[in-house]
This record gives structure tokens, C-alpha cells and sequence, in this order.
């Protein structure tokens, strides 16, 4: 019978640096977005700094009980809302820019 590994399981099989550095560079990730959010403009900023730690404790919690894979696919859900989040001027001022020159 195939019983699946959690997260920590998954890498503490991998070794105890494995599980280590991966949890390592995850803190850094959610830490470095945790302080770059409030630099966002107006109601981005909460809503930034909302998303990126409810993410935060979803991850936690998957990571005790669903495998790598699920687990950190909320790190990516959370660098994609950050890099929408911080791009959304720069594409909306592209697109309205380029509609009325044309």
C-alpha cells in the first residue's frame, strides 16, 4: 500500500540540509514580499501584504499534511500576486497609452 509523504517528509528523505534550505529559502521569499508589499501604492499595499500572508499560513499548514509539490505552489501563487500587484501601472499605463497613439 502507497502511503504519500507530507511536504516534510518528502525532504527529510532528501537529507536534513534539503529540508532545511528549502525551508530556509521559503522564509526568505514570504520575508522579502512581507517587506516590499507596504512600498506598494495605494490599496495594493493591503491588499499585497493580505494575500501574502494568508498564503503564508496556507503554506504552513499544507506543508504538514500535502506533498511538495502542493505546498509550494503556494509560494509561486504568492510571487505571481506580487509581480501583478507591482506591474498593474506599468501594463495599464502600456495599454492606454498605446490605444490612444493609435
Amino acid at each position: 500500500v502507497y502511503t504519500p509523504y507530507n511536504t516534510i517528509g518528502e525532504l527529510a528523505n532528501q537529507g536534513s540540509a534539503v529540508l532545511f534550505l528549502y525551508f530556509m529559502v521559503a522564509g526568505a521569499v514570504i520575508g522579502r514580499l512581507q517587506k516590499l508589499a507596504p512600498g506598494l501604492p495605494g490599496i495594493r499595499a493591503g491588499l499585497a501584504q493580505l494575500t501574502i500572508g494568508g498564503c503564508a499560513i496556507l503554506f504552513t499548514l499544507s506543508a504538514l499534511q500535502y506533498n511538495l509539490r502542493g505546498t509550494t505552489r503556494f509560494l509561486w501563487y504568492v510571487l505571481l500576486a506580487y509581480a501583478l500587484a507591482a506591474l498593474l501601472p506599468t501594463l495599464r499605463r502600456t495599454i492606454v497609452g498605446t490605444s490612444r497613439d493609435g
